[in-house]
Formats: structure tokens, C-alpha cells, sequence
């Protein structure tokens, strides 16, 4: 007994032609590689690339540097990124950005500068990275004697009321990271505040604000508790903008320090 086709008595000679159904598969499978191919950046031509470049200076210098070296942001110069494995993935990630990492996305550039953009990237990911001199050993060593896990997490281990330093190498630049250990009010991230919350029945709370809206304030304290806190339950609620717990090490490390610890911190950059 053969199965019934109920659209066998409508195109019987369809059903029953294996080289016809072989070239209808082909014709689907050709028509995927053309258009896998249209939409890759390998074709990309040269004055693509050159306008994703100036689209790349405008929308994305900010905080990868104007030659794509890094800034707030980590450098772009290498020929794989953490987040995005491949082509389709970069253009993906400049698209939707990175919630919660500061990268906001760029819908704005539709319908092919996002694609310009991971070309222009691509190009100048050929450029090896300036190497960073130090011991991360002894940078290891620094981080931990100079009391940084008590504010920061590195692979699990330490307390998180900084920001967690498990992929940290990936995100900023040496310089950058340089920067935050003489002077860290400079480098903090856009809408950071440091608060102080008096509750009318309680002790004050001196934290890092994580959440605010027109009734409520949420804040993560130094030893990494969070606390809700309804605003009119309080006597007093002071921001202070600009500032941040973190110490500055420029006079309490040697140079020997700092740049065994910038090295540890810059080879930080999670599973890999």
C-alpha cells in the first residue's frame, strides 16, 4: 500500500519528477547563496568601506578612539572580538548593541551602515595591538594586596559593588585602565552617581545608585548589600555626581606597580 499524496491528482508529473524536485531544491539552495553573499562584507567595495569609516568616526569614535584603538571603549584593531565571532555577528552586535555594556545600538544607520561599519572594523582589525609591558603576575599580586577584590569581581572570587573585571582586558585599553587606577572619577560611565539616603527611621546608606524613578531609589552599598528605598520615607537623599568610593592610587603605588597591575588587568578578558 503506497502513501496517499492528496497533491498527486494536481501535479502528478511534479510529484512523480525527481530531477524536477532536485532543481526546485537547487534553486532554493542557489538562491540562499546569493543571498548570503549580497549581504556579507566580503562585498563591500572600497568607497563602502571608506563611507563606513567616516559613519564609524561619527557614531562610534566616542568611545573606540578615532582610529578605532580604543578609549572608554576597547580597541577595535584585532582580527576577532570576544561578542562577535564572526561577520554576521558584528554587524548584529552594532545593530542591537550591547544592553547593560554601554554600547547602544544603531538602528539609525539602516539600511547598510551597520555593514559599512563592520567592514571599515574588519579592515583595520588587521593592525596588531601595541603589547602591554609588566608582570601580570606580579600585577596579580598588586591587585590583591592593594585591597581591589574587595570591590571588584575577577572570575568569580571578590566582592562586586565595582564593576566585575572578569573580561575588563577586553573592554578597556591599557591607557584607559591606566587611567581609572591614578584618577577613577575620570573614567566613570555615563549617568554613575554616588548617593547618600537618610531613612527618617534607620541608619544612612552611602552606595552606588542602580535604579531611580519619580517614587523609589534602589542603592548598592559599599559592602554589596542593596537597599529600596521609598522617597518619601527619607529625611534626606544626596547625589553626588562625579565622585566614586574608588581611591586613587597614583601616590600609593609604585610605577613598577602600576604597570604590572595594568598588565594584569589588561589580560583579563574572560573564557576563552
Amino acid at each position: 500500500m503506497t502513501d496517499y499524496n492528496p497533491y498527486a491528482a494536481l501535479f502528478p508529473a511534479f510529484i512523480r519528477s525527481k530531477t524536477v524536485r532536485m532543481l526546485a531544491i537547487l534553486a532554493v539552495l542557489t538562491g540562499i547563496s546569493a543571498f548570503q553573499a549580497q549581504n556579507s562584507l566580503a562585498s563591500m567595495s572600497a568607497a563602502d568601506i571608506e563611507l563606513g569609516k567616516r559613519l564609524f568616526q561619527n557614531n562610534c569614535a566616542v568611545c573606540h578612539g578615532i582610529d578605532g584603538s580604543g578609549s572608554s571603549g576597547p580597541s577595535l584593531r584585532k582580527p576577532k572580538f570576544l561578542r562577535a565571532a564572526d561577520d554576521e555577528a558584528l554587524v548584529n552586535l552594532i545593530t542591537n548593541g550591547i544592553p547593560g555594556a554601554g554600547m547602544p545600538p544603531s538602528w539609525h544607520l539602516r539600511p547598510n551602515g551597520q555593514k559599512m561599519i563592520a567592514a571599515y572594523v574588519r579592515s583595520i582589525g588587521q593592525v596588531e595591538e601595541t603589547p602591554v609591558g609588566g608582570d601580570p603576575a606580579h600585577g596579580r599580586a598588586v591587585f590583591r594586596n592593594a585591597g581591589c577584590n574587595a570591590c571588584h569581581i575577577v572570575s568569580g572570587e571578590g566582592t562586586g559593588i565595582g564593576p566585575e573585571l572578569t573580561e575588563i582586558g577586553a573592554r578597556r585599553t591599557a591607557e584607559v585602565l591606566r587611567q581609572a587606577i591614578a584618577r577613577p572619577e575620570s573614567t566613570l560611565p555615563p549617568g554613575f552617581v554616588m548617593v547618600r539616603a537618610q531613612p527618617k527611621n534607620g541608619a544612612e546608606v552611602r552606595g552606588i545608585r542602580l535604579n531611580e524613578d519619580s517614587f523609589t531609589i534602589q542603592v548598592k552599598d559599599p559592602a554589596g548589600q542593596f537597599h529600596s528605598f521609598r522617597k518619601q520615607e527619607l529625611s534626606k537623599l544626596e547625589k553626588e555626581t562625579g565622585k566614586t568610593i574608588m581611591p586613587s592610587y597614583a601616590n600609593s603605588l609604585s610605577k613598577t606597580d602600576v604597570d604590572d597591575l595594568v598588565a594584569y588587568l589588561s589580560g583579563l578578558r574572560g573564557a576563552r
